[in-house]
């Protein structure tokens, strides 16, 4: 186990939905956990990844009016090393899951969509009682291993309701929703691996 958890937010171009993903939970994490979120790497890709490529301007302005950076960011194009390297795949649908699944069969476990794993925040926190005082990266290895197991019983990435929706060539303002819709995501996802806020 490393010192360092690490996150892989997945969609197709990796200029829209995943990097706004990589950002927001970029941003609760340090809010969460101040000096400590250096223990959480988050980055992003692509199945068909823009290599490169700068954020999609919406996009960008989505996350700019939430207060959060767009500056700086490049696609890429998902690949197996990516995948194998993650402790987390969060991903914006089903399609996408299933790709990563297929690319790199043997993180079947530690992939979700985004919303799925938001989705199981109260059942993990319900169920995760440490047998003894853990840090956050061991936390969040065995909290992601709860919600694994956890998904059984929740019925799995089965309905349209766990994919973040590719809002490309929509207006301003159809960004501004999925925006939101993936900031609250990402701030449960963080709730599923570090616990509910005090």
């Amino acid at each position: 186990m490393t010192a360092t958890f690490r996150v892989l937010t997945v969609c197709t171009g990796n200029i829209g939905r995943s990097p706004m993903a990589e950002r927001f939970l970029r941003n609760r994490l340090d809010e969460r956990l101040k000096v400590a979120a250096t223990s959480f790497e988050v980055t992003s890709a692509g199945t068909m990844g823009r290599a490169g490529e700068p954020m999609e301007e919406f996009a960008a302005v989505a996350l700019t009016e939430a207060g959060i950076s767009a500056c700086g960011f490049r696609g890429r194009l998902l690949n197996a090393d990516h995948l194998s390297n993650a402790d987390l795949i969060l991903t914006a649908t089903r399609e996408h899951r299933v790709q990563a699944v297929a690319m790199q069969p043997q993180v079947v476990r530690r992939a979700f969509t985004l919303k799925e794993f938001a989705r199981l925040t109260d059942m993990v926190n319900k169920d995760f009682v440490p047998n003894e005082p853990i840090d956050v990266v061991a936390g969040a290895h065995a909290r992601t291993g709860l919600a694994a197991r956890l998904r059984r019983m929740a019925g799995g990435p089965h309905s349209a309701d766990d994919d973040v929706v590719d809002p490309l060539g929509a207006p301003l303002d159809t960004y501004r929703i999925r925006a939101a819709e993936i900031d609250l995501a990402c701030a449960r996802a963080v709730d599923v691996l570090l616990g509910p806020a005090h």
